[in-house]
């Protein structure tokens, strides 16, 4: 169900009355002290996703959150982390639409815990994951253009054992279009992920043991600068309903050489009103929404130029709701 399709279409009845007061119907008082009760704002969620699955024992370890009140809409939150000896940590705090990330190294034998605090002043106190004693960790970092998969154990793990031949499967929609063995003689090797065989958009990316079983998956997105530019122009600055409209599209290169291309187009009436509330477009779901389960909050942000954190951004949405 998560990956089914769904998208509100909001009907309105442009001649109903504007007096709301005329089409209120008489609601039982029990069902509206039900309701009240129901929609009471005294709870938030706050989630915690270890990058590539799990928090291993020894190994420096991202973990990004993700907050929602009651209703599921982010919200703004604050906190610290703490181990069973109620030490402090690491400290975080949300960037964006209720998430963010922090790093920790989970030690032997510990526990962790995180106090939360909202910006309304609501506290909570919220058990992290638990600590695996041996296994792999995938970790990705994009670095002066460069994108370096590094996968990670401990010496537990390698002393159970040794040089370990793992696989990484790389797919973009389904389709695999990169495979590579790396053997494990320390605890950490890196590799760059190569720009020309990655395509653009979300890459789930999958360690497997010589088992073939999965370890790790992480979903990274990349992006790719294209030499188009393209350019609509209309033959006319405004319309009347039900006119005719014609658009001439011109496709060149940066040094204005012609180029052919595909498109696809969608068309909104804004009234002369700029859209400032970044729902779904043909980008954004082709790119990201399709590879992400449940519901993304404001889509198109993240692929706003305009934005410079935006890819920052991007990949926190990934460690939370695109989390494995």
């Amino acid at each position: 169900d998560d990956f089914v399709f769904q998208k509100d279409i909001e009907i309105i009845d442009v001649f109903a009355p504007n007096d709301k007061l005329k089409t209120t119907k008489n609601i039982p008082l029990e069902s509206k002290i039900a309701k009240k009760e129901a929609t009471k704002p005294n709870l938030f969620q706050v989630d915690f996703f270890p990058e590539g699955g799990s928090l291993l024992e020894n190994v420096v370890s991202a973990v990004g959150f993700k907050a929602v009140d009651a209703n599921g809409k982010p919200i703004t939150i604050k906190g610290e982390i703490y181990d069973s000896n109620n030490e402090l940590v690491s400290v975080f705090e949300s960037v964006h639409d209720g998430m963010g990330k922090f790093q920790m190294v989970p030690m032997e034998g510990k526990s962790y815990y995180a106090k939360i605090k909202t910006s309304t002043g609501l506290e909570l106190r919220q058990e992290l994951p638990n600590v695996l004693k041996q296994g792999y960790s995938l970790s990705f970092r994009a670095i002066k253009g460069r994108n370096i998969i590094s996968i990670s154990t401990n010496q537990a793990t390698l002393a159970q054992n040794p040089n370990p031949s793992l696989t990484i499967v790389c797919k973009s929609r389904g389709i695999s279009y990169l495979e590579t063995t790396q053997t494990l003689t320390e605890t950490t090797v890196s590799f760059e992920l190569p720009k020309d065989k990655t395509p653009e958009g979300i890459s789930q990316i999958t360690l497997f043991d010589n088992t073939n079983k999965p370890q790790s998956e992480r979903l990274v997105y990349i992006e790719k600068e294209h030499d188009l530019e393209v350019q609509l122009l209309t033959d006319k600055p405004s319309y009347q309903p039900n006119e005719k409209v014609t658009i001439n599209v011109s496709s060149k290169s940066k040094s204005g050489e012609g180029r052919s291309a595909s498109f696809s187009l969608s068309v909104t009436d804004t009234n002369g009103v700029e859209n400032d509330n970044f729902e779904s477009n043909i980008s954004s779901y082709f790119l990201m929404e399709s590879d992400i389960r449940g519901k993304v909050h404001n889509p198109s942000y993240y692929f706003d130029a305009k934005n410079p954190k935006r890819l920052e951004h991007l990949d926190n949405l990934l460690l939370t709701q695109g989390w494995r």
